[in-house]
């Protein structure tokens, strides 16, 4: 019977210790990773039926993205912001969307129709665009998204 309570006793102790190694490690791998970045400007010529599509929708309401200036300028164009998460977790990440921070020169933000969702131990792409007057195409990215009913966020900057 002594026997039989030291081997329960040690298989309790190793199955307690497996729970808090698998534990740890899903706090940690809890965060989504970026593991690839990709800016792509399109210049106003070559982008003008899409810009002209945007500035209609902005006018009639019809416009699901976000406006920062209104209106229409000289010079802007059209710049794709793509990013690949990994989620290393054994957890989905749900409602995933990703947005800019806005500076100088941007008008507006053209948001995915959807937000996503990346299923436990995957990758995925993510794209935002943004009209903009501004120059210069680097920019700080917030990726949003909810694992186990919290919500976490991470900024990414994305450099030329």
């Amino acid at each position: 019977m002594r026997t039989f309570l030291k081997i329960l006793a040690i298989l309790v102790l190793a199955v307690t210790v497996a729970a808090a190694g698998f534990v740890l490690y899903e706090v940690r791998a809890m965060n989504l990773e970026v593991v690839a970045t990709g800016i792509d400007a399109v210049p106003e010529a070559e982008a003008a039926d899409y810009l002209a599509m945007i500035h209609t929708g902005v006018r009639t309401g019809t416009f699901g993205g976000r406006v920062f200036r209104d209106g229409e300028y000289d010079g802007e164009h059209l710049v794709h912001y793509h990013v690949r998460v990994a989620n290393r977790s054994l957890m989905p990440a749900e409602w995933i969307s990703v947005r800019i921070v806005p500076q100088e020169g941007d008008i507006l933000e053209v948001l995915e129709e959807e937000p996503r969702v990346l299923s436990a131990r995957s990758t995925g792409d993510l794209l935002t665009r943004v009209v903009s007057t501004s120059e210069s195409t680097a920019r700080d990215l917030v990726i949003e998204y909810w694992m186990l009913g919290r919500q976490r966020s991470l900024t990414v900057t994305l450099t030329e």
